[in-house]
């Protein structure tokens, strides 16, 4: 449905001479139907390639089609105008009109659009559009007066009323409190469903990206380290900087010993370590992810592992349904997370077990080299 390739853009630096690139080589492919995140932090390139895929920006190379349409083409130099793309779009700020009233807002583009609408038919697609984001019942009222979730919907109307074949989605629950931004994931993944419709979303913020997507693209300095699903980019990192980046991971520097069709052997502080299996050889260094939900807190008396190590208790964050404990074991500090039943006095000395199975290793980075412990 959507093809994007070898995509390319930059922009002035501060200097005269200096150039930022800001997407560097982008290409993906999205399916119809599909929920597709661009995820990463704030700089990565994902906001400028999702303007790009909406043509307000023109990048220096590549090649987009949406729908079978080819809207640009750096090589055969076609550019086609964003208003003529199809493309619904909702941006951070939402970009309400404050002078119309919800009605007006969502009936804006079909009386500007090439497919005029008036009367009976405009009012009618008005109001079943209002009606799918269950704000039917507002339609007379000033824009102005909305909360902040009804002025997301709303935005949201004003995107949908004219059957886009593409919807942008920049950030548009960051502006929103936590409770309510909740809430919105399930009434975006239900209109997203609801209609079938092909959806790229731009996000800093992983737990977004894991709730709602088909598959998330993680962005780093203009370029996609990993695309995958959810339960991929989540529990098989390719680099250190996804496995970083998405939730929380401990990085333990280490060096290949041993390699086995099932599992390798690392050194890591504290004595080798049992991880899964990988693309390295006997005498490589890496690094071995874990998540804290990975750790496990194991009684002193149980049978020694090679994957156990003793550790002190530094300090404890009660999170709810949860404690995150920060572990010093040697040198390093690990990172660890229990149901919110267990409790341990900081200074206490425990034996954490990091399983096998959710042990990765990465290939090494050079600021990780050195033995930073947590991520």
């Amino acid at each position: 449905m959507l093809i994007v390739r070898d995509l390319i853009k930059s922009f002035a630096g501060s200097a005269r001479s200096d150039r930022v690139q800001a997407v560097d080589g982008v290409s993906f492919e999205v399916a119809q139907g599909e929920f597709f995140t661009l995820l990463g932090p704030s700089g990565c390139g994902k906001t400028t390639t999702l303007r790009s895929i909406a043509g307000l920006e023109r990048p220096d190379e590549g090649f987009i089609s949406v729908g079978g349409r080819v809207v640009l083409d750096s090589t055969a130099r076609k550019f086609v105008q964003p208003n003529h793309r199809g493309i619904g779009m909702v941006f951070q700020s939402y970009a309400i009109w404050p002078h119309m009233t919800v009605f007006e807002n969502v009936a804006f583009p079909l009386r500007v659009g090439k497919a005029r609408f008036s009367g009976p038919d405009l009012r009618s697609r008005v109001i079943e559009t209002l009606r799918l984001v269950r704000l039917d019942a507002l339609a007379d009222r000033p824009a102005t007066t909305l909360s902040g979730g009804q002025q997301q919907r709303l935005a949201l109307a004003r995107a949908l009323v004219f059957e886009p074949v593409l919807m942008l989605l920049d950030e548009p629950l960051s502006n929103l409190d936590a409770k309510l931004r909740e809430s919105m994931r399930f009434e975006l993944k239900r209109l997203q469903t609801e209609r079938n419709l092909t959806t790229i979303y731009v996000t800093h913020d992983q737990a977004e990206a894991l709730a709602l997507s088909t598959r998330v693209a993680v962005m780093n300095e203009g370029r996609i380290e990993q695309l995958g699903t959810p339960d991929e980019v989540y529990d098989r990192p390719a680099t250190s900087f996804v496995a970083d980046f998405i939730g929380s991971a401990n990085l333990l520097p280490g060096r290949v010993t041993a390699v086995s069709r099932t599992d390798m052997r690392v050194d890591v502080v504290g004595g080798p370590l049992v991880v899964g299996p990988g693309d390295f050889a006997i005498g490589d260094n890496c690094l071995v992810a874990i998540r804290p939900e990975h750790i496990e807190i194991r009684s002193p008396d149980r049978d020694h592992d090679p994957n156990d190590r003793e550790g002190v208790v530094l300090a404890a964050a009660f999170v709810g349904q949860s404690v995150d404990y920060e572990i010093q074991v040697q040198t390093v500090t690990v990172r660890c997370r229990t149901p919110a039943a267990i409790r341990l006095p900081s200074g206490s000395t425990v034996t954490v077990h990091l399983v096998a199975s959710r042990c990765i290793a990465l290939p090494a980075t050079r600021e990780r080299q050195a033995g930073v412990g947590t991520a």
